[in-house]
């Protein structure tokens, strides 16, 4: 009993909330993988995202029906969410041929607005943009569904494409500490292709394939969930950008292994005007109906002096030595001859690095903190 008990607490110890959420679809394979292997791993897990890859901003007419097309590759028709229902029941047969049920009993949130997956009801879609599908997912849905769930970490991605983060304002969710990761790659894969990956429930199964998608998403996934689990989420709110350069594609010169890995390579905040682009700030309301209507809306204001004031970001931290030694920061003269020359990101992914960049205010690292 008493070891049980231990196990229990140490495990507690790791387990973060995280607010799952992309800048692509809901379903596209690199957050739905990183979902469930975030959940393999003790985490507590919501995925929160875009319903399209390429959505429109405002929200559609609120109807208490599926998206006629489905949503981005179709995933809600009734058709497909049955096959993969049967199909994944079948590839996850226990001992003495015994097929597990995975899939809850729950009658799915469904509307034209948002709506959870069938296949599981911790998945949710959100039928606009990124911003507003954040902003939605910690203002409505969250304070709805789940009322005791407090994120410790809103992680944005893996999304597609080194400039993805721009899609995201982190100035306008300061009460939270945010991690966006993007990758230079750029290959938009439905999670349930059964050309590449397995269908199942578990990680393990899904990516048992042998190709360059399978061994990319094992490599990034590791790479954040050490990182995840390095962070002290605790010490005020943590944003950090994070790229991922192209692997192990024939366009590619970055190759992992098991003898190889890929080291961290932290920058300073740069100007914000050459990250974000002007966001309108939109609130949200939940009818009585089960409609969310947007009823606030104003352009983001330039005053420097209130920025300043409402957007205390703390220098982050981890609590981890190994990460203290792996993140190097750049030299300053070698930062500032590629600021001059060439962009400091293609500097650091041209040599196999990942970029962290840190968004808080100081834009440093305080080693003397970290522990």
């Amino acid at each position: 009993m008493r070891i049980i008990v231990i196990v229990y607490f140490i495990l507690s110890i790791y387990s973060l909330n995280i607010l799952l959420t992309t800048t692509d679809s809901w379903v596209s394979k690199d957050i739905r993988f990183l979902y469930s292997y975030l959940k393999e791993n003790n985490h507590n897990v919501l995925l929160m995202a875009p319903l399209y890859e390429n959505n429109q901003d405002d929200l559609p007419n609120f109807q208490k029906k599926i998206v006629r097309d489905g949503g981005e590759f179709a995933h809600l028709l009734p058709v497909h969410q049955t096959y993969f229902k049967k199909l994944r029941n079948l590839s996850n047969k226990g001992a003495k041929n015994v097929i597990k049920l995975f899939d809850s009993d729950f009658d799915p949130v469904l509307n034209t607005q948002y709506g959870q997956d069938s296949l599981d009801e911790h998945c949710w879609y959100i039928n606009s943009s990124p911003m507003n599908a954040l902003r939605i997912s910690l203002d409505i849905l969250i304070p709805t569904y789940y009322p005791d769930f407090k994120p410790d970490l809103v992680l944005v991605g893996p999304n597609q494409g080194l400039n993805s983060s721009s899609k995201i304002d982190f100035d306008n969710f300061e009460k939270y500490s945010l991690v966006s990761i993007s990758l230079q790659d750029k290959y938009d894969l439905y999670y349930q292709n059964e050309k590449y990956f397995n269908i199942g429930w578990f990680n393990s199964v899904q990516l048992m394939k042998h190709n360059t998608f399978t061994k990319n998403i094992k490599f990034i996934n590791k790479k954040i969930l050490n990182l995840i689990n390095s962070l002290d989420v605790n010490n005020g709110q943590i944003k950090l950008d994070i790229k991922f350069p192209s692997l192990n594609h024939d366009d590619s010169h970055c190759i992992t292994s098991a003898y190889s890995d890929l080291s961290y390579k932290q920058i300073d905040n740069r100007d914000k005007r050459d990250r974000i682009a002007d966001f309108e700030i939109s609130q949200f309301e939940l009818l009585p109906s089960g409609e969310i209507k947007k009823i606030k809306q104003q352009e983001e204001e330039d005053n420097e002096e209130d920025n300043e004031s409402s957007r205390e970001y703390a220098s982050f931290k981890f609590n981890n030595d190994r990460y203290k030694q792996e993140i190097m920061r750049l030299p300053k003269r070698t930062t500032k001859k590629l600021n001059n020359n060439r962009n400091v990101y293609d500097y650091i992914l041209s040599n196999c690095n990942i970029v962290l960049e840190n968004l808080a205010n100081d834009g440093k690292l305080n080693y003397e903190e970290i522990h």
